[in-house]
């Protein structure tokens, strides 16, 4: 079985300090963004790249360097393809991604976000960049 990790415990440093700081942020911003997955087993990234969830082998993820932050509602997770509703009131949950993106643009350097690559879908992704 190909379990999903969600403890950021499991992040190697100094990409974990990071991650915590991050949802320590978007916390206090009001976000609803959660980590959804950390740590990743190849067996797990291969069956993400044949469901084409992924596109490669060679994920931050497998070296826990990566996280996938993904809002979480009344209705469950959610990747940014419906409203979720938030304490009684239903919001557009892209625009969560959007600001996560902000926030590490204007507060963290040393991480990549996912949906600023170019043609992008991966909006959850963070992870520490490449020095």
């Amino acid at each position: 079985m190909n379990e999903i990790i969600r403890n950021m415990n499991r992040l190697r440093e100094p990409f974990r300090s990071l991650a915590l700081k991050l949802h320590s942020a978007l916390k206090a911003a009001g976000l609803h963004l959660e980590p959804f997955e950390t740590l990743r087993t190849m067996s797990r990234q291969e069956e993400l790249v044949k469901k084409k969830v992924s596109r490669t082998l060679k994920s931050r993820h497998l070296v826990g360097q990566a996280c996938d932050f993904v809002v979480y509602g009344k209705g469950g997770w959610s990747w940014g393809e419906r409203d979720v509703d938030f304490d009684g009131q239903t919001e557009d949950e892209k625009a969560e991604y959007i600001k996560m993106g902000d926030i590490i643009a204007e507060k963290f350097p040393e991480l990549e976000w996912g949906g600023s690559w170019k043609g992008s879908w991966d909006k959850a992704h963070v992870q520490l960049r490449a020095t």
